[in-house]
């Protein structure tokens, strides 16, 4: 925070932070609010990040990832859709913009997303095989009941 405060244009420094709070909140140690906080931070940190490097994918896929876990789903659904369009799709991405799609009840965009990332399923060795069956089962066409 030091090192950011003397250099707040140093994109290296604010990285590091956001990183830094993101992994703290993930450890599982922390109570809900200062979990919450951490994500707070973190959040703040890579948006400064991304305002002087808005193209790194990795950090725009945090930011959505937080906005799930805080359960702020319109924003992350914004947010990750708007990573997708401007093409930083990714097996990750995929998952947490579906998720949020989930929470909203927008099953219809959700499906589309799942249709336009189930063929590069293969290609994601990393993806676990509960994410692929769940990617699977949404980019089915609905039946309707005659």
């Amino acid at each position: 925070e030091k090192l950011i405060e003397e250099e707040p244009e140093n994109s290296a420094h604010l990285i590091e932070l956001a990183r830094h709070h993101d992994d703290h909140a993930f450890t599982g140690l922390l109570d809900g609010s200062r979990r919450r906080e951490a994500r707070d931070k973190a959040l703040e940190c890579y948006k400064r990040f991304l305002i002087l490097e808005p193209e790194h994918a990795g950090a725009r896929l945090a930011v959505g990832r937080l906005l799930v876990r805080e359960s702020r789903f319109l924003e992350a659904a914004t947010w990750l859709g708007r990573a997708f369009r401007d093409g930083y799709p990714s097996g990750s991405a995929a998952l947490w913009y579906m998720d949020a799609l989930f929470q909203l009840g927008h099953y219809t965009e959700l499906r589309a997303v799942a249709r336009k990332y189930v063929d590069n399923l293969e290609d994601d060795a990393a993806m676990p095989l509960q994410a692929r069956e769940a990617i699977r089962h949404w980019a089915q066409p609905v039946e309707h009941a005659s």
